[in-house]
């Protein structure tokens, strides 16, 4: 049996030497390892990947001047599109229903925000860090599942985003916190199409905010919703099992679909979902790898002894109902979420050959068997 735990507090570990926020955002941002396009997915929406080729947008997302997009180029001349589409492209430039060529229709057209694509492609300006242009999402916006060269409509309006200044007036240097390689993709098929690409006018969404947090927050909302992430599968899966997961009091609370059901196959993936409602307070990029952390951690601690086993899944499934229980998983739980980065590091000094996504949740499972008192997992050096 675990200890009788001690009142629910914050425990953050100081983080190694040197090491900042600074040092991870980049990661937050970006996977570890590369993801790829699921080609399943509904809409032609953009994920990055770190290991991809890539260019650097510079002063426009004209991308006429750059040739790591000539493949896309190849394609586009050596697959003829559909004629009547076609046709209805050429017959819609410069008139005020072109944008109904590409998108689809709000509510209310009236109140419909337009950009020209040249305004839209002058955004790049105005960027405070560098953007980069992965030219395999290009292609996957023309020609995925849903792409616009196959005659389909975006279902994502590209989003456009101003700060408002200390005077409360918007500052007159809007940016796309959302949708490059959408509003390249329509570039570069006007382009192929001989059309006068910058003179029309696509439908955009907006967002004012008011601090660098704020947009920081765009940033990284926009980038994680681009691709169903495994945190997200989890939580799916939790809630197929019948698991609460809207908000932490139902998580714990539920009369009938709290955590306390979960199976032992899923108590990892629950672990996760208790350490994600302790860090709301943070980036959604931080939550989601968190979330993947978190459950990678646990099922090493869980699989260090045939003890563990035991503690590890009363720790979840809560057998005596008590608030006692419900204390020690809130605890394990905000000691995880407040420790993320610490493990990180750790994992990175133990594991210097591992890619983060390998270490990290080892780092952060032996700080987990140091909280609880449990056996600690050992690990084979990394190759």
């Amino acid at each position: 049996m675990l200890p009788t735990p001690p009142p629910l507090v914050h425990a953050r570990r100081p983080l190694a030497p040197g090491l900042t926020w600074a040092h991870f955002m980049p990661e937050l941002i970006n996977s570890a390892s590369a993801e790829t396009v699921d080609a399943g997915s509904a809409d032609p929406v953009e994920t990055v990947a770190n290991d991809q080729p890539q260019y650097d947008s510079g002063n426009t997302y004209d991308p006429s001047g750059n040739p790591e997009l000539d493949d896309v180029r190849l394609r586009l001349n050596s697959k003829p599109l559909d004629e009547k589409w076609v046709s209805a492209i050429r017959g819609a430039a410069g008139k005020k229903h072109f944008p109904l060529e590409l998108q689809f229709e709000v509510a209310d057209m009236s109140k419909a925000v337009t950009f020209t694509l040249g305004d839209l492609a002058a955004t790049a300006t105005h960027e405070k860090a560098i953007q980069y242009i992965y030219p395999k999402r290009v292609e996957h916006v023309l020609y995925g599942p849903n792409g616009i060269a196959r005659g389909n409509k975006l279902s994502n309006d590209i989003q456009v985003c101003w700060m408002r200044g200390l005077d409360g007036e918007l500052e007159t240097t809007p940016c796309i916190t959302s949708g490059r390689h959408r509003l390249t993709a329509i570039i570069l098929l006007l382009q192929h199409l001989g059309i006068n690409w910058a003179k029309q006018r696509i439908m955009v969404s907006t967002k004012v905010v008011s601090t660098d947090a704020e947009f920081a927050q765009l940033i990284f909302d926009n980038n994680d919703s681009r691709k169903m992430n495994q945190a997200e599968k989890r939580n799916h899966k939790l809630g197929a099992l019948g698991i609460n997961t809207a908000n932490e009091e139902s998580f714990y609370s539920d009369p009938v679909n709290s955590v306390r059901r979960a199976r032992t196959n899923v108590c990892a993936q629950a672990f996760g979902a208790a350490c994600r409602f302790r860090s709301v307070d943070k980036p959604q990029a931080y939550q989601d790898r968190l979330y993947q952390y978190a459950a990678g951690a646990f099922s090493k601690v869980r699989d260090a002894s045939k003890e563990n086993k035991a503690i590890m899944r009363d720790l979840i499934q809560m057998p005596e109902g008590t608030d006692e229980e419900t204390l020690r998983l809130k605890n394990a739980a905000q000691f995880v979420a407040d420790n993320l980065l610490t493990a990180i590091a750790k994992g990175r000094e133990l594991f210097p050959l591992a890619y983060e996504c390998h270490a990290a949740p080892k780092g952060l499972a032996l700080l987990l068997a140091e909280h609880l008192g449990v056996t600690a997992p050992t690990f084979e050096e990394s190759k």
